[in-house]
């Protein structure tokens, strides 16, 4: 570690002294008059220092506070849904409108991060403040899950509260981590900055597919208060927040950070100017014509800005249907989760056992495998034959994955439904007796044998009617994997190149904005969850599983009839409407949005990143 301090403050001396016009001396001790020197030859005299010395030193603290930060927030994610059912006691519909409430939260504030960020405190002190508060929510957390919360008498509002500040803190951070480590470089780093996300990338899953594997071991390995161990797997996720914090400040009082002033935010501008076209076309429609209806803010924005919104509009009616594939896609920490409990974890005739929430780690490692996949095999193949494959076609196809992934998980809920007994109807009660012991057991009762598990009493006769023995799970949570497969591949296919379509697509002013309304089609799209689930269409859960296949089916048919009239933007359209020069007094953006934009593959998502 000593080595890269020292190598990323040898790399800041250089980039000052080439600033500033001071005598620079080389990694061989030359000393080297830097103001006869042309940018090729400062390139290629830094180019001849070390890997380390091109890096600053200062990434290295943000790559592991991402690294820890995604831990603790995929690890509490990973085991939410059964710490509804199973210490909070809420039913499955609840349980998973809860889950997806809580997610849509975690995407609808980052816009507030960003705007905060922007307009105000600046990246660090954001990512620093709103840190603290993400801390006391997973702490919070961990609190709610010691007794008396395990022992039959739960309540919600500590839960709550804690999830209300972990969304916060989370989703308020989200925007701006990434966009610091970028601005860490300079603007002509461009192969460093690819690394860069492409190591920054690589921790977000390396710490999902950690925390993924770990927490629910911790949960229902560890044994406490006579309970799975939430407190424990809630606790560690904590833990592993505390320390990217301490990293994080760490990094600043050791090597520094390049911090930049906050410039005003564009998506409030945004904001504002759409706002004045409206009502400047209301009040004063019918005397003042425009071409386009947003030309009705020009009497305060300047055209620049319009024509802009302009261009981003256009690209923004492609997003209306995609909300849909998230409502897909996040189910899979829901109601796939919940799938899994109904399912046999063993692995064949031996001791090892999955856990339901495990499951999950299926998509942090197949992103991982299946990204390099596409990028070296399949699309440089497609474009080998000749077959032109653009963005909307690769999202097109995404979707038709996400909807298979939902056809094979209701086929397979068909077949878990067999094995599952019927839960009582109103006029009925029932018991549950529940054999953990490695034997048969046998159960009596005062007039008689009771072999049975399940035992309704109707009150229309009086009599206990004794039904036959519900056998264990026999259908394999291994049959999972091929629903997984499917939706990883649709993600990749559908969030990777959507991201890369809305950067190309937008003027460079727009990325922001569009980065913004990305994260809102997530939000909105765990919002169609949470309006299916609550309102309980549906008592079947097989019946849900083909109603949202298809669901995204219309969609992706009416994707693919919008893709084929949708008229590509090329970078030299928009230097049609701005020339260079004015491009460049947009503000120094460009640099903070390709790190935004990069990024946002933790899809969150997330990914996601």
């Amino acid at each position: 570690m000593k080595n890269l301090i020292k190598a990323g403050r040898i790399y800041e001396r250089i980039d000052e002294n080439f600033d500033s016009g001071s005598p620079l001396v080389s990694g061989q001790g030359n000393v080297v008059d830097v103001t006869s020197v042309t940018v090729e030859e400062k390139k290629d005299i830094i180019g001849k220092e070390s890997c380390f010395v091109r890096y600053p030193s200062s990434i290295y603290f943000i790559l592991g506070n991402e690294f820890c930060e995604r831990y603790s927030y995929y690890g509490m994610k990973a085991i939410l849904v059964l710490y509804f059912t199973e210490i909070l006691l809420l039913n499955r519909a609840t349980a998973t409108s809860l889950y997806h409430t809580f997610t849509l939260l975690c995407y609808l504030m980052p816009i507030f991060g960003a705007m905060i960020a922007d307009g105000w405190w600046g990246k660090y002190k954001t990512i620093f403040i709103l840190s603290w508060v993400y801390l006391a929510g997973s702490c919070t957390m961990s609190l709610t899950a010691l007794p008396p919360q395990t022992t039959g008498s739960p309540y919600l509002w500590g839960p709550a509260i804690a999830l209300l500040l972990i969304a916060i803190g989370t989703g308020g951070i989200k925007p701006c981590v990434s966009a610091f480590g970028g601005d860490q470089f300079r603007k002509d780093q461009v192969q460093e900055i690819q690394v860069f996300f492409s190591i920054f990338y690589f921790a977000i899953n390396c710490g999902s597919l950690l925390s993924t594997f770990i927490t629910p071991i911790l949960r229902e390995d560890v044994q406490c208060f006579g309970n799975d161990c939430y407190s424990l797997a809630f606790g560690i996720p904590a833990v592993l927040l505390f320390i990217a914090i301490l990293l994080f400040i760490v990094g600043r009082y050791t090597v520094g950070y390049k911090e930049y002033p906050s410039h005003g935010n564009i998506v409030w501008r945004v904001c504002k100017a759409i706002g004045r076209a409206i009502k400047n076309k209301i009040i004063y429609g019918k005397e003042r014509k425009f071409e386009h209806w947003l030309d009705y803010a020009s009497d305060k924005y300047d055209a620049r800005l319009i024509e802009d919104t302009k261009c981003m509009l256009h690209v923004l009616i492609m997003y209306i249907p995609l909300p849909l594939f998230w409502a897909l896609f996040d189910q899979q920490g829901s109601t796939w989760t919940l799938q899994a409990t109904q399912m046999n974890g063993q692995l064949g005739d031996s001791q090892v056992t999955v856990k339901p929430d495990q499951m999950q780690v299926l998509n942090p490692f197949l992103i991982l495998l299946l990204i390099p996949i596409f990028d070296n095999i399949i699309y440089p193949l497609l474009r080998y034959c000749n077959f032109r494959c653009t963005h909307l076609q690769r999202m097109s196809c995404g979707m038709l994955f996400a909807c298979l992934a939902f056809v094979c998980s209701g086929v397979i809920q068909i077949y878990v439904n067999e094995g599952v007994r019927i839960p009582p109807t109103s006029s009925q009660s029932g018991v549950t007796v529940i054999n953990a012991a490695p034997c048969g057991i046998g159960l009596q009762q005062t007039h008689g044998s009771l072999d049975s598990l399940y035992v309704p009493y109707k009150k229309a006769t009086g009599m206990m009617v004794l039904h036959e023995t519900v056998p264990a799970n026999t259908v394999s949570v291994f049959w999972q994997i091929p629903q997984y497969v499917l939706i990883t591949t649709g993600e990749v296919m559908f969030s990777i190149t959507g991201l890369e379509f809305s950067y190309a697509q937008a003027p460079a002013s727009m990325k922001s904005c569009l980065q913004a309304c990305w994260l809102l089609t997530v939000c909105f799209g765990n919002l169609i969850v949470v309006l299916v689930a609550g309102a309980q269409f549906f008592s079947n859960q097989a019946t849900q599983f083909f109603f949202f296949a298809g669901l995204m089916l219309v969609v992706f048919f009416i994707f693919v009839v919008m893709s084929f009239w949708y008229k590509y933007a090329t970078p030299s359209h928009y230097d049609d409407i701005h020339d260079d020069d004015d491009r460049l007094k947009l503000g120094d953006h460009i640099e903070e949005d390709t790190a935004d934009a990069l990024s946002l593959t933790d899809t969150e998502g997330k990914k996601e990143d």
